[in-house]
């Protein structure tokens, strides 16, 4: 299974998407022009589900996940980093 992907944005450059293969989580990795390489980590309701379930959510978001669903997000994110 695949554990990473790459997106090109015409916006912001290179978002990376990874599938932690350590913990039921996925990563975005970005780097703004303004600033250094940030990342937003999801996890899949921990403390509700079993580690197992857990590592089926992430997955399921991985493999469906599209540049125009995370593009908005880092957007929005680096808007709010680089207001005055």
């Amino acid at each position: 299974m695949e554990f990473a992907k790459l997106f090109t944005s015409e916006k912001v450059g290179q978002i990376l998407i990874l599938n932690s293969t350590d913990e039921p989580k996925v990563e975005i990795h970005f780097k703004p022009e303004s600033l250094g390489v940030c990342n937003i980590g999801m996890e899949f309701n921990k403390g509700t589900l079993s580690e197992e379930e857990q590592y089926e959510k992430a997955d399921e978001y991985f493999e469906r996940v599209t540049l125009d669903m995370v593009e908005p997000v880092v957007v929005g994110l680096i808007d709010k980093l680089t207001s005055k």
